[in-house]
Parts: C-alpha cells; structure tokens; sequence
C-alpha cells in the first residue's frame, strides 16, 4: 500500500454517502475505510458529542494500520490529528507519521505538511499549543530513518521545514498549493537558510522543463524583484521554460523583462511578439503593457487607438494600473464637458483599484482628486482613509 497514489485518500464522497457508511450501509474494505477515514475528517464529522466512539474507531484503525507500515493510513492520521488536537504530544505523532508518509513517496504528505507549519506561522503562536501527558501520544515507532519529529519551537524551525517540504512538493507536482506559505517564509522576517532555497530553485528548474506550472513563475518573478537577489538566471530560465510551453503569465512576464532589460538583455521586438500572444489569452497585465507599447512607439509601430483598447481591455479584466489610467481619463475628459455619469464612473473605477486591490497608484488619485473637489472623492473620510493606506504601505 505504501506506493499508493493520493487520489484514493481525496475520493470525492458526499456528506449523505459518508453519513451512510456511518451508519453501516457500506462494507469495509481497507480501501474503503481508508477513503472513509478521509471524508470523516475532512468534512468535520467528527462531533465529539455525537461521534466521539466512531471517532476514536478510525484513529485506532489507522493507527494500528500505520504501526504495520500501512504509509497511507499513517497520512491519513496524520492529517485526522493535525486538523482534530493541540496536545504537543499527538501533534509530534502525527508530524512524525506524515513525516514517514513523505519519505515513502506518498503523494500531497509533503504539501499537507508544509501548509500545516505555514499556518502555524502566519495564524498561531506556538504557545498556545498544550503540554499534557494524556490522550493517544507517544505511539509513533521511530526508526533511524523515519525518526520521531519534534514539535517546532520557533518561527525559523516552521520556515525550515516549510522549505524542505516545498522541494518535495516541486517534485510532487503539488507546488502550487504551497506557494502563498513558501512567499510569506521567503520574507524579510525570517532567516532562510541559503542551501535549502537552493535546493528549491533546483528542483523548480528541473521540473519547469517539462510541467508548465504557473506557480513557478510567480515565485520567480517574486525573487527576481528582491534587490538582493542570488539566483537571477535560475529564475529568469525557469519563466522562460514556463513560457515555451504557452502559459500566458510567463509569456507576459518574459515579455516585460524583455521590455525593460532589467534581468535579460533588452528587446521590445521580442518583448511585444511575448505580450501579444499572452494579451490573445487574456492576460491584463500583458494587455496592460502591450497598450503602453502601442502608446509610446516601443517595439511596435505607434497606434493610439490600439493602445487605447488594450488598457480599457485590461480594466475590464479589473487590472488595478488600468483602472486607474481609464478611471483618470474618464474624470479628466468629463471635467471640462461636465458629464457628471462619467466623472462617477471613472472614480468608482479608481476607488476599486484602492479598496478592492489596495493599489497605492490609487489611493494618491483619491486624494489628488479630493485635493481639487472632484466628485465622490472631495468628501474627508475619502482623505482620511487614503493617507491611512498610503502610511501603511509606505
């Protein structure tokens, strides 16, 4: 069973199905019970006041299972535990079980794992976790292979592990689903040890040749806009591996580094050819830069009508600097010609990017435009709330 894939654990039954199987209509088969085990826990079944004994029957069935080498009731417990306790000691269990679950290739142990400690380290502090000597602990079996994890007692342990984790998540094809807890650890206030980032980007590399994974490229591009930045052509290569394979956000961010000449060498041909086929698929950002092409003649031959329909294009699609551009325009032509309808439009446009998209562009147009009495925005609590977001994002 240990080389079980994961879609057996995540077989999609309906509350009405797994109530059922609570109450006997379903024989027990071991991979029945393990997908029921699952469903149990994952849709909160696990009342103590009404399902306290059912309960206690799978955590016992699966520990015994996991005890006898059973890698994928070991993750299932794991992950019953993780989401059900708080006591130190059976949340060391079941990190230890996950832990083995991982080794052994079962596939999302890592990614469970690894969101787990980043939820741990953006919601909770580890304190309020409880020390008590009772309850089902201390029934993990370690070996020198798969010892017994410890309860993480710091910040920089859960980004530890969070990176290791996140390699084998690359390697799992699971990366995506982590990737919000890998960018909250990569940021400046946590030590990243350097050789286990390394590892990461190694593993993204290898695996951007041949999965065309979104998520790389926006880690990518999130590393690449650090000022101190090691591993500038790793990630350069990987959004140009993720591009060859026709995925809009990297076309489009290739493009823009094209464009600019900041992590490659300069090319607006090149960039323009990039941005027009992401801007085909949709993408506002690419729509966005393509219209500032058209606009100013770079790249590609002037067209201010073009130019014109691409940004209004990339508003549509709710892109904030769009927003922002044709709300700014709307007002200013609306001005002079007193068309009150388009004066509201273009600031409830603006007004989105600041309070939907928190866009700094936005808030400065709120109070420029409050500063000259310019609709909605020439009453304070606009003001007051501009300066208090700009403070913050300062």
């Amino acid at each position: 069973m240990a080389d079980t894939d994961e879609t057996m654990m995540t077989e999609c039954w309906t509350e009405a199905e797994t109530l059922a199987v609570l109450n006997g209509a379903m024989p027990e088969t071991p991979e029945n019970f393990l997908a029921y085990s699952e469903n149990f826990f994952m849709h909160r079944f696990q009342d103590v006041r009404k399902n306290s004994e059912e309960m206690e029957r799978i955590l016992g069935n699966l520990e015994a299972s996991a005890k006898v080498g059973n890698e994928l009731a070991g993750a299932i417990l794991g992950k019953a535990v993780l989401s059900t306790f708080s006591r130190r000691q059976v949340v060391e269990d079941a990190l230890s079980y996950l832990n083995r679950a991982v080794k052994k290739g079962i596939r999302g142990a890592a990614a469970f794992l690894c969101r787990w400690y980043g939820e741990r380290l953006i919601e909770y502090d580890l304190d309020e976790f409880e020390v008590a000597d009772v309850g089902v602990d201390d029934c993990y079996s370690p070996t020198e292979e798969c010892p017994r994890v410890k309860f993480p007692e710091s910040d920089n342990e859960c980004v530890k592990r969070i990176m290791e984790l996140a390699t084998v998540s690359v390697l799992d094809g699971q990366f995506s689903t982590v990737l919000p807890f890998v960018t909250f650890a990569l940021s400046p206030d946590f030590n990243v040890d350097r050789r286990s980032l390394e590892s990461l980007e190694k593993a993204m590399l290898a695996k951007s040749r041949t999965d065309a994974d979104e998520s790389f490229v926006h880690l990518s591009v999130l590393q690449l806009m650090k000022g101190d930045c090691k591993s500038k052509k790793t990630y350069v290569e990987i959004v140009e591996n993720v591009a060859v394979r026709g995925v809009a956000v990297a076309e489009a961010y290739l493009g823009d580094f094209y464009l600019k000449g900041e992590y490659i060498k300069k090319d607006p041909a090149r960039a323009v050819e990039l941005l027009s086929r992401a801007a085909e698929k949709k993408s506002a950002f690419a729509m966005y830069k393509l219209g500032e092409c058209y606009g100013s003649g770079n790249g590609v031959e002037k067209d201010g009508e073009k130019s014109a329909s691409l940004v209004l294009g990339a508003a549509q699609l709710k892109f904030a600097p769009a927003l922002v551009d044709v709300g700014r325009s709307l007002v200013e032509k609306a001005q002079g010609e007193e068309r009150s309808k388009s004066i509201k439009l273009g600031c409830a446009m603006i007004r989105e990017a600041a309070e939907a998209q928190g866009y700094p562009e936005a808030w400065q147009a709120i109070l420029e435009f409050h500063e000259k009495g310019i609709g909605p925005f020439k009453t304070n609590k606009f003001a007051r709330a501009a300066r208090a977001a700009l403070k913050e994002l300062e």
